[in-house]
């Protein structure tokens, strides 16, 4: 399949479609005779926060615009849902770069020479966030694929800037606390500079950006005589892949919020507390989607069939859980 670059910028998703038609595979080989294995995609991401002082360049414009259109397709989305993603263009440097209108647009120092960026909106009313954060999380492994830099950003933007830069290209107030839609996450795009500055080194030594969570704290199983049990990757079976790619999903300061539930043929995502409430949304839940997104093109690629469920919570395993736990959605396996 090839997707024909449009020209816009903006791209709005509606309408559901049946989940279990999507060929999620085709997105990540739009250019290529033969499908690039999603796990190694998923495996290559890393943050890049220095870029070279460059703007995209016409052709990787049009492979970021057939990302965004392919991400916002809504048989490719978690759920139904108003997600806006749009390319705020500029042409700047350390840290600052000019956006629709000459805005600057800051990081304060977190991102270096980065000319381009991806503005991530959703309604304020009933905010989808965890179907944001799974879009943007397909538009992200797309470009990773293709050798471009990306760098997730929930919190370390100027608002005011980017709040205005990103609403002109949207063509509404971002600025205005009444406004329809919010900006609930940006990320830089452009040409990795391959030299890590200062500021980039200390987050990844302070979030401690390789590590990761045991198994058995992430990943549980329900046993019917003693009850929830932590998970090891023996024991997963065919789901032992998808859940070591939800392991490597990004997640705000590296907390990995998710909980994943084995519960016979469903698996249950659940959110373990609540992030940086004071944005006005629970960022944990952008890690949800994120952590989704590489579980459901991760199921696909090894031929394992789901369904995501949203309104069947798993009412029987209450006692079972942990107060910080909350139920966010399930995926049902189809045999």
């Amino acid at each position: 399949m090839v997707i024909t670059a449009i020209n816009i910028v903006e791209t709005v998703c509606q309408l559901p479609v049946n989940f279990a038609d999507v060929r999620i595979l085709e997105v990540y080989s739009m250019n290529m005779n033969e499908l690039t294995t999603i796990e190694s995609v998923i495996r290559a991401r890393h943050s890049v926060r220095n870029y070279e002082s460059r703007p995209l360049g016409e052709g990787d414009r049009a492979l970021v615009q057939e990302a965004i259109t392919a991400a916002c397709d809504p048989k490719n989305m978690l759920h139904p849902a108003d997600i806006r993603i749009q390319l705020v263009r500029g042409a700047g440097k350390n840290s600052t770069s000019s956006g629709s209108g000459g805005m600057k647009l800051g990081t304060y120092g977190v991102i270096r020479g980065a000319s381009d960026y991806l503005a991530l909106a959703v309604p304020r009313e009933n905010p989808p966030i965890e179907a944001a954060g799974y879009a943007l999380e397909r538009v992200i492994l797309r470009l990773s694929e293709a050798g471009l830099g990306t760098c997730w950003l929930a919190g370390t933007w100027n608002r005011s800037s980017f709040l205005q830069a990103a609403g002109e290209s949207f063509g509404m107030d971002l600025l205005d606390p009444q406004s329809s839609h919010m900006l609930v996450a940006v990320t830089p795009v452009g040409y990795d500079a391959g030299k890590k500055h200062a500021i980039d080194s200390f987050i990844r030594f302070a979030a401690g950006s390789r590590n990761r969570k045991p198994w058995k704290d992430i990943f549980f199983a329900v046993n019917p005589t003693s009850g929830l049990e932590g998970l090891e990757s023996e024991a997963a079976g065919e789901l032992a892949l998808p859940f070591d790619m939800v392991r490597c999903a990004p997640s705000a300061s590296n907390r990995q919020p998710w909980r994943l539930v084995r519960d016979g043929e469903a698996v249950h995502f659940f959110s373990d507390g609540t992030y940086g409430e004071a944005l006005g949304f629970n960022m944990h839940l952008l890690d949800l989607g994120i952590a989704a997104c590489h579980f459901d093109l991760s199921c696909r690629s090894r031929g394992i069939s789901t369904r995501p469920l949203f309104d069947k919570s798993p009412e029987h395993l209450r006692d079972l859980l942990p107060a910080t736990w909350t139920w966010r959605f399930s995926y049902t396996l189809i045999s």
